[in-house]
């Protein structure tokens, strides 16, 4: 015997307990997944208004504005099968005549040449862009950097 509670009674409570974790369950799921969109949100505004305002930063560093957002595409062979591959270059300009891509990274760690996918972004455009230099342009410093990759 289990006292003077009959089963069907702590048979119910049980069954509420277990509807109650689940909804408490469910509801930090949601909390969460709102959580992480926001944030996402976020980072996109913030990334919009970085680019917007890296037009004027490019010019004060002597750059003359081509294009924005421009697309670049190249064939990768994969087992002997064309893909095409597309990226999008947030800044074309010329600098001293030449033809060089900028790259607006804002937050902590993109703008850095240290963050892998930054350096692979990078490199892409190098050779998709066949461009003269790279412009990594920092808009948490404001400050525009000339990136070279030395080939050994």
């Amino acid at each position: 015997m289990l006292g003077s509670e009959s089963f069907d009674s702590l048979g119910w409570k049980v069954a509420l307990g277990l509807v109650i974790v689940w909804c408490i369950s469910a509801l930090i799921r949601y909390l969460r997944g709102r959580w992480a969109l926001h944030v996402h949100h976020e980072r996109g505004r913030t990334a919009r208004v970085g680019e917007a305002s890296a037009e004027e930063l490019l010019i004060d560093f002597g750059c003359e504005v081509i294009g924005q957002q421009v697309q670049g595409h190249w064939d990768v062979l994969v087992d002997g099968e064309p893909v095409e591959v597309e990226v999008f270059a947030d800044y074309i300009v010329e600098l001293d005549g030449e033809r060089w891509v900028a790259e607006v990274k804002t937050g902590e760690r993109a703008p850095s040449i240290k963050t892998a996918a930054t350096r692979r972004q990078l490199l892409e455009y190098l050779f998709v862009f066949e461009a003269a230099g790279l412009l990594l342009v920092d808009m948490e410093t404001r400050t525009v950097h000339c990136v070279e990759f030395l080939v050994e």
